[in-house]
């Protein structure tokens, strides 16, 4: 057989389209494979910048921990510490504040109705 005559028959045409078909499909799941990859890639690098600013965050705490004055303010608060010379005020609570605070706490109390008061009322009473 000549080879124009193999280039022209169908059996040949057909193994021809057969390993097209076979390199188009190997190469789809190659860059299929490829995008996954890529977009894999993209996650990690924004869950490395996330993870590299909490870092810095966290370092800054550390350092603000470490100063004194952080310390000196944690020692105020948690231990009563005072410095030579000072004095502490403490200030009463006033009567008034509390009472206001409980008469508004009394009026919200009794303006309440019950839910299903309110549906009741809401499909029932008369407009």
């Amino acid at each position: 057989m000549t080879w124009k005559k193999l280039l022209k028959s169908k059996p040949f045409l057909f193994l021809l389209v057969v390993i097209l078909v076979i390199f188009t499909y190997f190469f789809a799941r190659e860059a299929k494979r490829q995008y996954r990859i890529a977009v894999e890639i993209h996650a990690l690098e924004e869950e490395i910048g996330e993870l590299e600013t909490a870092n810095r965050e966290l370092s800054d705490l550390i350092a603000y921990f470490q100063t004194e004055g952080f310390q000196e303010k944690e020692l105020r608060r948690k231990l009563n510490l005072q410095k030579p010379g000072e004095h502490t005020v403490v200030l009463p609570q006033s009567q008034v504040t509390q009472e206001s605070n409980a008469g508004e706490n009394l009026a919200v109390a009794t303006n309440e109705e019950k839910n299903w008061k309110k549906w009741w009322n809401y499909f029932f009473k008369n407009k």
